[in-house]
């Protein structure tokens, strides 16, 4: 059996999930590994109520450079798939991982907060779904974390 060990440093904001929050296939996901026979829809990747672990400009600039599509788009009313599909995960890391509100991902987006709401359960579901859609979601959480951690260091 194996076990995976994660240190979290206590001035670390992710310290304050406390255990249970990642599964070890969505901590692989995010680290970029494969596991074999590994269910990823066991738990959210993030908790619902997370610290800020990024800022909202870096997650929205992740999102975009990860499912390759522009700003303008994400923040558009556009409805094509993969404006759609970018918007949706721009809305569930903006909860998940800047620590926003609804309302103000809403004011973000440019969409109302019902509308937040359900597009962060379509892109729950289609991260369960979809392999593909799921490693680009944690590809851009990472990132955004990454350069927020940059940005956090210079200043």
């Amino acid at each position: 059996m194996a076990v995976l060990s994660i240190h979290v440093p206590d001035a670390h904001p992710a310290a304050a999930w406390g255990p249970g929050c990642l599964t070890v296939a969505q901590v692989a996901l995010l680290a970029g590994a494969r596991l074999a026979n590994a269910r990823t829809d066991a738990a959210p990747v993030l908790p619902s109520k997370s610290p800020a672990l990024a800022f909202p400009e870096d997650v929205i600039d992740a999102v975009c450079a990860e499912f390759e599509v522009s700003k303008a788009a994400v923040l558009s009313r556009d409805r094509a798939a993969r404006a759609t599909g970018a918007r949706q995960a721009a809305c569930y890391l903006l909860r998940r991982v800047a620590g926003e509100t609804v309302s103000r991902t809403g004011e973000r987006v440019g969409r109302c907060w019902a509308t937040v709401a359900w597009s962060e359960r379509a892109a729950e579901r289609e991260a369960a779904r979809s392999p593909s859609y799921a490693a680009a979601l944690a590809g851009a959480a990472a990132r955004a974390i990454k350069a927020s951690a940059k940005r956090r260091k210079k200043a």
